[in-house]
This record gives structure tokens, C-alpha cells and sequence, in this order.
């Protein structure tokens, strides 16, 4: 095995009786519910000795990618391999708002099909048209950072605010019934304070401006780098900025944790992860830290490296990363979407402007270049496709209670007695009853 892969495995994959039974009972417990039936003949009395037989169609948990390489392609079968590949997978989509590329040209946005061409920036009416198409949940990203800032915006304090305001206030009105699920704020333990394009409190300002333009029913999330450290409890970083939003009112919704190896050089990277980032133990701490705030969090973009620093065996323990990993996070009651960053090889950000910052040689794509399935993506297939998905048949009779236990999701439901069978379609949802009444 090679050193690089032997060090970051040392906590991820080891036996730990602890952590093991928190994936077991936690999936168990808080991504599964049970369904109640009664069916009942045209004169209301139940009936007996009926057959239900139950399949899986899609998961109320969102499984998610950027959408970013959505018709980026000149070969049309490229494009459609790659819709394809996405939607096989995910039923969440991140659509790129980065100011910079969306209006290239101040007073253009780049809405519309008819939009030109910005590589990894595909206009927003084909994102959500490819939503649409395939059934899949559009998350808005996002709507203030330091970094993507139009250099056409001018540092005027007297207009700043009211520009930056006028942006949140166009992409609303088009897309605030359309798009439920937006990063309001992205990064900002990162940005520069110094920063002329940043109006003052910037944070703030954003929600403020993201709660008086979009719907009430949108989520509106915090989103961050900064995330999976030695947590330092209530004093946590991250988790005191969140706090303070909430406790001065502010409508924050859920927190977004970024999960991101790539950074440093490959004879670095058992030092800066294996300890965090790869320690089970530390990923459930900084869960149940964040966890406090009382309200959901979403592992909101994931990098998981393929370096060909880790030799023979790189691709073997990127799957071997994703399936320990997504077991962790998709256990832990609070999280509420898991989200990989770039699906395809080759189509990670690089910095024009400083080219030493390439995340594409961390080769963290789930498809090679060709795109074709890695180990990696394989895994998660199974995972979501198959161990957490549900079907099965129950015989149901007046004589006892009539359940049946499965993921939560969509579900087709077929009911067959003695006259026959017809076909019903339910929701099993956290946090509802889930009782459901046929009248056969």
C-alpha cells in the first residue's frame, strides 16, 4: 500500500466499535420512517387478506453535484452522457450565480439561453431547464462572496450597497419561485476586509437583502471552507458567526460545510487530514457542534481526492473515502443534503490569475475525462441506488396493523386483492405521520 494512502487511512478506515454503531443506528434512525396503511372496502369496513407492494422512486434527502458542466460540451453525446451520469445519481443540482461570470458585462446577466458562452458557467435558464427535465432540485450559488466580483462594480460607498442590492433583487424576481435553495453568503473567513467591493458587514447585509427579495419558503443557507478543524466548542469559529446571525434575527436557514481535499502538497497530506478531516470521531464532533445551532446543515461541496501522488491504489481508496464518508454524514440527524463539487475530471476551478492553484490535479472527479464511471462513482451508485433504497411487499388484514418501514422518498405503491389491483403513489416524510387510508 502505498505510504501517502497507508497514513490518510489510518483513522477513516480503521474498525471503531463507536463509530460504526452511530453510521448503523443513525441511518437506521433518522433516514427511515414507517408507514402505516389501512385500507377500507366502498361500505368503510377494512379489508382483509390485500397485498401492498411498495418500490422506492426518489429520496426525500438530496443528493447533490454542481451543474455546472451542464451543455458545456461542443459533442452532443458528451453532453448527454454527462446529463445521463448526473442524473442517474443526484436530485440536486448547483447553479452557478458568480457575478463576475454571470454579468460579464454590467447590465447583461447571463440568464437566458441566448446567453454567450463562460466555461464552467452555464446560463441559468439551461440549468433549469436540465432540472426540470430530470426531476432534480435547483440550489442557488451564490449570492455574495469576495472573490467572482465584476471588476466593471465600482468601490463607491454611496452606490455599493444599492448595486449589490439590485443584483439579489433581479435574480429574485426571476428566479425566487423557481429556485427555493440558495447560498447567501459564501466564505467569509476568507475575505479580505480591506476589500472595496465588499459593503461594510457584508454578511449581514447579504441576508438582510436575501430576506427582503426572495420568498419566505426559500432556504437560505451560510456556506464555508472552514468547517472540519479541531472544533473549540461554543466558541467554534464558524458555529459563532452563524449564532450571532440568528440571534439578531436574521433568517438563516441552514449551514453549509465544505469538505474540500485538496490545498496542500501530496508529502503534506497526511499531516493536515489525517487528524480532521479523515478522523471519524473529529467529523461527528464538528457535527454535533454545528448541530447546536438548531438548525440543519448540508456537506455542501466535497472534493475527494484521486492524486496520482497515492500510486497504483489511488482510485480504490477514493471509492473506499466516499463510501466511509457519505456513511458518516448521510447518519447524522442534522444533515440535510450531501453535495459533491465537480463530477467529471478535468473541470475543477484553476485561478487564471495565479496558476498554481489548480484543483484539477487532485483529480477529484466521480467520471475520468472520458467520462466514464471511477471506482468512486460506483460506490456511491450503490450506495444510493441500492443499500439505502426500499421495496418490498406486506400482506395487510383488518385483523393487525399494517406497516412498512423503508427510506424516506417518493414511493409507487401497488394494492392487489381478490377484484384486482390499482396503483397509488405516497410520500414517506420525516417528521410526519405517515399514515395512509385507501378506500378500494
Amino acid at each position: 500500500m502505498n505510504e501517502i494512502i497507508k497514513g490518510l487511512s489510518k483513522n477513516l478506515l480503521e474498525e471503531n466499535p463507536e463509530i460504526e454503531a452511530r453510521i448503523k443506528h443513525g441511518i437506521e434512525l433518522h433516514r427511515k420512517g414507517t408507514a402505516k396503511f389501512t385500507l377500507l372496502g366502498k361500505d368503510g369496513t377494512e379489508i382483509r387478506n390485500a397485498e401492498i407492494e411498495l418500490k422506492q422512486t426518489k429520496h426525500q434527502f438530496e443528493f447533490g453535484c454542481n451543474g455546472f458542466m451542464i451543455n458545456q460540451f461542443r459533442e452532443a453525446e458528451k453532453n448527454a452522457a454527462h446529463d445521463a451520469m448526473f442524473s442517474n445519481l443526484f436530485n440536486l443540482a448547483v447553479v452557478p450565480f458568480y457575478w463576475s461570470d454571470l454579468e460579464v458585462e454590467d447590465g447583461k446577466p447571463r440568464f437566458d439561453k441566448s446567453s454567450p458562452y463562460v466555461y464552467r458557467r452555464p446560463n441559468t435558464d439551461e440549468c433549469l431547464e436540465f432540472c426540470d427535465r430530470y426531476g432534480i432540485v435547483p440550489k442557488g450559488h451564490p449570492l455574495m462572496w469576495h472573490a467572482f466580483i465584476p471588476e466593471w462594480l465600482a468601490a463607491d460607498d454611496a452606490m455599493l450597497k444599492l448595486r449589490w442590492e439590485q443584483r439579489v433583487r433581479e435574480i429574485a424576481q426571476r428566479y425566487g419561485d423557481r429556485i427555493r435553495n440558495w447560498d447567501v453568503v459564501n466564505e467569509a473567513f476568507y475575505f479580505d476586509p480591506k476589500n472595496p467591493q465588499l459593503p461594510p458587514g457584508h454578511v449581514e447585509f447579504a441576508f438582510d437583502i436575501a430576506m427582503k427579495y426572495l420568498p419566505q419558503s426559500c432556504t437560505l443557507n451560510y456556506n464555508d471552507y472552514a468547517c472540519f478543524d479541531f472544533p473549540h466548542g461554543n466558541y467554534t469559529g464558524i458555529y459563532m458567526l452563524v449564532k450571532n446571525l440568528l440571534l439578531s434575527g436574521r433568517k438563516v436557514d441552514c449551514l453549509g460545510l465544505q469538505y474540500h481535499l485538496f490545498g496542500c502538497k501530496p508529502e503534506q497530506m497526511v499531516e493536515a487530514w489525517s487528524k480532521t478531516k479523515l478522523n471519524p470521531s473529529l467529523l461527528y464532533d464538528c457535527m454535533d457542534q454545528y448541530a447546536k445551532l438548531g438548525i440543519p446543515f448540508n456537506i455542501s461541496e466535497i472534493t475527494l481526492t484521486a492524486h496520482e501522488a497515492l500510486g497504483d491504489g489511488r482510485l480504490e481508496f477514493q471509492a473506499q473515502m466516499a463510501e466511509r464518508l457519505y456513511k458518516i454524514w448521510f447518519s447524522h440527524p442534522g444533515t440535510q443534503s450531501i453535495i459533491y463539487w465537480n463530477l467529471i475530471d478535468n473541470t475543477a476551478f484553476r485561478n487564471p490569475k495565479h496558476p498554481q492553484w489548480n484543483e484539477n490535479v487532485y483529480l477529484g472527479g466521480l467520471l475520468d475525462e472520458n467520462l466514464q464511471p471511477k471506482p468512486a462513482y460506483k460506490t456511491l451508485e450503490h450506495l444510493i441506488r441500492k443499500e439505502w433504497h426500499s421495496e418490498g411487499k406486506i400482506t395487510c388484514s383488518s385483523e393487525k396493523n399494517n406497516y412498512f418501514r423503508g427510506f424516506y422518498g417518493d414511493y409507487d405503491v401497488t394494492i392487489k386483492t381478490d377484484s384486482g389491483a390499482i396503483s397509488k403513489q405516497i410520500k414517506l416524510q420525516k417528521g410526519r405521520a405517515n399514515e395512509f387510508t385507501f378506500e378500494i
